[in-house]
């Protein structure tokens, strides 16, 4: 499969610190994944009250007020929700989208979260100047109601009801992936499409960045074990799976029943072209595909090649705001961590380091946010505590799985 088109840069991620390919990964580079760190705002209001898409943080900060303020939903009430988020949704946690405007900070799809590349050396943003500076401006929100408390506590589902509010909107805006994650997608209210992406913000220090989640490709999507009878067999049959009807058939179902060729003039998500066409929705219940398990080939240009269904395709407008809005400030100057190899002993080092660090950086996000602890008082035993819990040596760890793949 290694001269085959959107497989040339599999090699490293799939190659072990020995040397030998293991297993076969499943590629799935979706476009709009790859910088889904968004926030969304309702329009409709923002027309209301003549505010333009908001550019800066501080420009956010005077929309939101707007919103709490000004009764953008017209029925003399003040029950408008500036901002509600919930930490439990697809790409929605409250440091996903905000953060990047202070300082880097991929949250999803690399070895680590808020972990970052600069000038070839790992590092973490959460114990930096400018992280502390990103939650005095989450805490000037809270403070002041422009986000919703239980932001902290709620699922999806309770997000959704804010969303989906029967008759009155009150949700002025939200984060995650796509608008599914606070309203019901394709639902009778027709609101999910009322909601616009923001793009990057300029923080004070003109920060502006795009996260980028860089796992296009999962490595173990295909294991032969030593008990298999006939191993080169095995292989052929996986390999046999990145052809595109194979690829479609596994992902999606049945030909002329779950998908179809493309006819002549039909135009994909990207502009181009298209190749083919999805006939039923994904993500029904069936018994038809492997609902993306396993060995296929979706690169970029396969997913954006199926035929655009109109201006209300969930796909079309996730590619145009990722494309027109995020696309121009992914970042130059650093990168994000990407899948990295471990040793077992590594593996295991990591495993115990990543959820103490992680779990007590998201709890005190939320405590520094909500103002249980002071960005004053108690910032420097932040930084303290993490130095205790060893985050030199977690560092370590990936900065030598790291410098050991660019050796190959």
């Amino acid at each position: 499969m290694g001269g085959r088109s959107g497989t040339k840069h599999a090699g490293k991620t799939v190659t072990a610190i020995d040397g030998n390919i293991y297993a076969l990964p499943e590629v799935n580079d979706c476009y709009h994944c790859s910088m889904s760190q968004k926030m969304w705002i309702y329009e409709p209001w923002l027309k209301k009250l003549g505010l333009e898409m908001p550019k800066t943080t501080d420009e956010l900060y005077n929309v939101l007020k707007a919103f709490k303020e000004n009764d953008p939903n017209g029925n003399g009430k003040k029950d408008e929700i500036p901002l509600s988020i919930t930490q439990k949704s697809w790409r929605s946690t409250i440091d996903a989208f905000l953060m990047n405007s202070f300082i880097y900070n991929p949250v999803y799809g690399s070895s680590s979260k808020h972990m970052f590349i600069k000038d070839g050396k790992l590092d973490v943003a959460f114990n930096k100047p400018e992280w502390r500076e990103g939650l005095r401006y989450l805490n000037k929100l809270y403070k002041e109601g422009l986000i919703a408390p239980e932001s902290f506590t709620q699922d999806e589902n309770q997000l959704i009801q804010q969303g989906e509010n029967p008759g009155t909107v009150i949700l002025g805006a939200s984060t995650g992936g796509h608008e599914g994650v606070f309203t019901q997608l394709m639902g009778d209210s027709g609101r999910w499409k009322e909601y616009k992406a923001v793009p990057p913000l300029k923080g004070p220090g003109g920060v502006q960045y795009a996260a980028v989640d860089t796992t296009a490709l999962t490595p173990g999507a295909f294991i032969i074990t030593k008990k298999a009878k006939n191993p080169e067999l095995a292989l052929r049959w996986a390999d046999g799976l990145y052809e595109k009807e194979m690829t479609l058939r596994s992902v999606y179902g049945r030909p002329d029943q779950e998908w179809r060729d493309a006819k002549e003039g039909e135009i994909g998500i990207n502009g181009k072209p298209a190749v083919w066409s999805e006939l039923k929705s994904y993500g029904t219940v069936q018994n038809v595909n492997w609902a993306q398990t396993g060995p296929a080939l979706r690169t970029n240009d396969f997913r954006l090649s199926a035929v655009a269904k109109g201006d209300d395709d969930l796909e079309v407008i996730l590619y145009n705001e990722t494309k027109n809005k995020y696309e121009p400030y992914k970042p130059k100057d650093v990168s994000t961590v990407p899948p990295l190899f471990l040793t077992n002993e590594q593996a295991s080092e990591i495993a115990d380091l990543a959820k103490t660090i992680n779990d007590y950086v998201d709890e005190m996000i939320a405590r520094f946010v909500i103002g249980d602890a002071s960005l004053d008082a108690d910032w420097d035993s932040y930084v303290s505590q993490l130095d205790a819990m060893n985050l030199k040596r977690y560092l370590e760890i990936y900065q030598t799985a790291y410098d050991e793949k660019n050796k190959k």
